[in-house]
């Protein structure tokens, strides 16, 4: 847990299910909606309210089924990024780990990739040589979108329609969210990826219970963040490759600095012998 303001997540010993509102996500491999959640193992600890789909079109909950929910459990991805180049078109593209479109204006990435070397062998009278020759690398300019954007807009719903918000981020790398975090209440880092290729539907049963334990005060969250937390997508254009942990990090409305080892339980910021332990300067940035 790296966000949770007014305490919204505390210890609760209460059986009463609060009302909450699972909004459906946009899932673009498959070009339809549908809810990271199951929702009839979701109403083991809530009553729920979310939103309908036939199969064509979405029709969120209306802004009146909304008005009397406890708060919105938001289950999202991580932005889902490209791999820095574009086959059909042979450019090379920004990794965007913001929601929103992004677009590359940092000085920084115009001279970070712009001498690339690649090596090309050419056969002669004399045998094969090998020839190098630069390759302009930089995507400076260059605009992109991941292929989850809409999530951002199912937050903002949500933070448009509910009293409170829980993000819950499915994570698989870090993300920017500036985007979103002033406007909600919670966020929850999940690093539990159920693959429902290689795991089976219990094994999402136990994911989601420790999820809901914690969103309903039954555990305490105890996680620390395994990587920084970028303010921005400049910060990381201007990152140095080969040092460790040296990008400007988002301080969230709370006055907390999302940084590596960075974590909340019930009584606030975690302090404990792993932080003394890990949260110290990296190597080749200890200045």
């Amino acid at each position: 847990m790296i966000k949770n303001a007014g305490n919204l997540i505390q210890e609760s010993t209460s059986e009463d299910k609060p009302v909450v509102y699972i909004p459906y996500i946009y899932d673009a491999s498959a070009d339809s909606w549908e809810s990271l959640a199951d929702l009839d193992y979701a109403a083991n600890y809530f009553e729920v309210v979310t939103d309908s789909y036939d199969g064509e079109t979405l029709t969120r909950a209306s802004a009146d089924e909304l008005a009397s929910v406890d708060y919105a459990l938001v289950r999202v991805n991580s932005p889902e990024h490209n791999d820095g180049y574009d086959e059909e078109t042979g450019e090379y593209l920004p990794v965007s780990l913001q929601y929103g479109e992004y677009t590359v204006t940092n000085e920084a990435a115009k001279e970070a990739f712009a001498n690339g070397v690649t090596e090309s062998a050419l056969e002669t009278p004399y045998g094969t040589q090998y020839v190098t020759e630069e390759e302009d690398r930089s995507y400076y300019g260059q605009t992109v979108t991941v292929t989850n954007t809409q999530d951002l807009e199912t937050i903002l719903y949500a933070a448009e329609n509910c009293e409170h918000v829980i993000v819950c981020i499915d994570c698989t790398n870090p993300m920017v969210v500036s985007e979103f975090e002033d406007q909600v209440d919670v966020i929850l880092l999940n690093f539990n990826i159920v693959s429902s290729t290689s795991c089976s539907a219990n094994n999402q049963d136990l994911v989601d219970d420790a999820i809901y334990n914690i969103v309903t005060g039954k555990a305490e969250p105890s996680g620390l963040l395994p990587f920084q937390i970028p303010a921005d997508m400049e910060t990381v254009e201007e990152q140095a490759p080969d040092v460790s942990r040296d990008v400007e990090c988002h301080v969230d409305s709370e006055g907390n600095t999302y940084d590596f080892t960075f974590g909340l339980n019930w009584s606030g910021v975690i302090s404990d012998e792993r932080t003394e332990t890990y949260g110290v300067a990296a190597l080749g940035n200890e200045a």
